[in-house]
């Protein structure tokens, strides 16, 4: 059965059991989806699921699925209910795993796979999620590289590095896409043919729209106004009139949804603040000014002096008033560079 095959296969599985119990996906994994999906075979000692590791002091941990080779511990499975979404603390469960087996590479399975490397001598991981679609080149690559016979640290290392480098130069490239640019790459266009006088003119009143991410915001010829408060101000085109009820902006970066494996966990934690966060109900996630989310807290949590929530996505109304539109420009002026902002 070839690669592609199998990982249509597993992506099946994840369809089929969405909503199933993380008891039964690990039987699951144990007992069909290695065997079937990896060529690891338990009767041969290769799938070693729930192996007890004692710590002293009676505390013990026990990882989900290890797989071996010869004896040979290779890499460590831990597997979530695969309707939960990426959080650091399952991160944190399998690199505590990996420390103790002294393995280099680990996957964590919940709403996407995230395949890791793990760095002893920086104590630093390196990661890539894969999404659960048919045909997903990262997921055919994932059972190719994780086939036995074919697992190599090296190439699984590779894989990430690649995927990573890759991501980082399209945001790196997405973050030059600005006005600027834009504007010198035209100039630069014409006046192969054209006047520079020509060009300018012609240049006076143009519009540029850009889309990415399902956002649209407007780049054009600068403008200024006085409003009456602060002289001189931009034009605010697409900013968002203010809504009846009190928010906290949270201004992560595209860098840090990386990081995080989502939007979600880039936006709702950790972040040094005050008790008077606890107050507030809703969160604008905001990434270079535009909102990109809009979270109902549940409820607030704190450590030390940093807050988190947990939530979820606001719906209707208040998401399509927000969604895709540029926060205040009182929210974005010198000064109000914090990451945490409150609604003036």
């Amino acid at each position: 059965m070839g690669f592609e095959k199998i990982w249509n296969l597993i992506v099946k599985h994840y369809k089929t059991n969405y909503n199933a119990p993380e008891e039964k996906l690990q039987k699951d994994w144990e007992n069909t989806l290695i065997s079937g999906s990896l060529g690891y075979m338990g009767l041969f000692g290769e799938i070693d699921a729930h192996r007890t590791i004692h710590l002293g002091s009676g505390k013990r941990v026990i990882p989900d699925i290890i797989i071996k080779n010869d004896d040979k511990d290779l890499f460590d499975i831990e597997l979530k209910q695969y309707s939960l979404p990426f959080a650091i603390e399952m991160e944190q469960q399998l690199k505590s795993y990996m420390d103790l087996l002294h393995v280099s590479v680990g996957v964590l399975v919940c709403q996407k796979i995230y395949v890791y490397v793990y760095d002893f001598s920086k104590s630093k991981l390196k990661r890539v999620e894969i999404s659960f679609v048919e045909d997903n080149p990262d997921g055919i690559a994932f059972v190719e590289l994780f086939s036995k016979g074919n697992f190599s640290e090296e190439k699984i290392e590779n894989f990430i590095d690649s995927k990573n480098n890759f991501a980082n130069n399209v945001q790196k490239i997405k973050s030059e896409i600005t006005q600027e640019n834009i504007v010198a790459l035209l100039k630069s266009h014409f006046l192969t043919t054209y006047a520079a006088t020509e060009v300018d003119k012609a240049m006076e009143d143009i519009v540029i729209t850009l889309k990415t991410a399902n956002i649209a915001h407007t780049i054009e010829s600068p403008k200024i106004i006085d409003n009456g408060n602060d002289p001189l101000l931009p034009l605010p085109i697409d900013e968002y009139e203010e809504p009846n009820f009190d928010y906290v902006i949270i201004k992560t970066t595209e860098s840090k949804i990386i990081e995080r494996g989502n939007l979600y966990e880039a936006t709702r934690y950790k972040w040094k603040a005050g008790d008077r966060i606890a107050r507030y109900s809703f969160v604008l996630s905001v990434v270079n000014t535009y909102v990109r989310a809009v979270y109902i807290v549940e409820r607030w949590k704190k450590e030390g002096e940093r807050w988190w929530f947990e939530g979820h996505k606001a719906e209707g109304e208040i998401y399509e008033n927000l969604i895709g539109k540029k926060i205040p420009y009182k929210y974005r002026k010198k000064g109000m560079a914090f990451p945490v902002v409150y609604k003036k």
